[in-house]
């Protein structure tokens, strides 16, 4: 089945099917394709490996359906009219493999999660999460079943309660030596790499997407801006705004600038006075 990836999009599948990762970060930016990168690369997962499941995971369940479950009712509909089951929350997809969709408002929804067991975990937006809501869901990612390797896949944009987590491990690779254990890989992606934000304008310039696709950042991210509404509202963002979203800059958040700080380093204990 062709799930129509772009090139960034195509990094993930591969880094997921032929890399040693078990943690892998996508985004970085607004407009990416984050979210259907995660959501193609599941659904894909479970084709190439029956027998396995994969989960993708939301903070909340309005957001579970604007940005996965509306989704897939019209990107590839053959698959929602066959395979949806309304009952389980999931796409059942023939020869035992499922894609659940999954949320979690609160640290007791999260820790529901105890002892469930998912192939393939994908969060979006894990920066809606904290480190330890992150690493109670990372504790469901296993799998029994032979020759299978699990993964875990986190998209997000700079800000919320997890910025310091996924900037120390992603953007700063600074793992603990567990976390480095499991070879976090990260692949970045801004609007341009997303070519459905300008398909309108190139069409009317007489240009193609695989052309567009060939060009330098640079040249992708100033037509972007130039001649496209969604480029124009980012660039007109407030500067901080604009630098987390549209150009991926991680250190411009209040309260964000010592998140490398631990206690085992950077607190001495005081001597009592003799």
């Amino acid at each position: 089945m062709d799930f129509g990836l772009q090139p960034k999009e195509q990094e993930l599948l591969d880094l997921l099917e032929h890399s040693d990762s078990q943690l892998i970060g996508f985004g970085g930016a607004r407009g990416g394709a984050k979210s259907h990168a995660l959501r193609a690369c599941i659904i894909a997962r479970r084709i190439l490996h029956p027998g396995t499941n994969g989960v993708i995971f939301r903070r909340t369940r309005p957001l579970l359906w604007e940005t996965h479950i509306s989704k897939l009712m019209v990107e590839w509909p053959e698959l929602y009219g066959k395979y949806w089951s309304e009952a389980n929350n999931a796409l059942m997809l023939p020869k035992n493999s499922n894609v659940l969709f999954r949320y979690g408002d609160t640290l007791a929804d999260i820790l529901e999660f105890r002892g469930r067991e998912y192939g393939d975990l994908g969060i979006d937006e894990a920066t809606d999460q904290t480190e330890q809501e992150l690493k109670i869901l990372f504790s469901c990612c296993r799998s029994t079943i032979p020759g299978f390797k699990p993964r875990k896949i986190l998209t997000f944009n700079p800000g919320g309660v997890g910025h310091a987590y996924v900037k120390r491990v992603f953007i700063d690779k600074m793992p603990t030596p567990e976390e480095a254990a499991q070879h976090p890989r990260f692949i970045q992606a801004f609007a341009w790499d997303n070519v459905f934000w300008a398909v309108n304008e190139l069409q009317a310039d007489g240009i193609k997407c695989e052309e567009f696709g060939a060009w330098p950042d640079e040249k992708k991210a100033k037509y972007l801006i130039d001649r496209t509404d969604y480029g124009r509202e980012l660039n007109a963002l407030p500067p901080e705004l604009r630098d987390a979203w549209l150009y991926g800059r991680w250190d411009i958040f209040a309260g964000q600038f010592f998140d490398c700080f631990s206690t085992e380093k950077h607190v001495e204990e005081m001597q009592e006075a003799a």
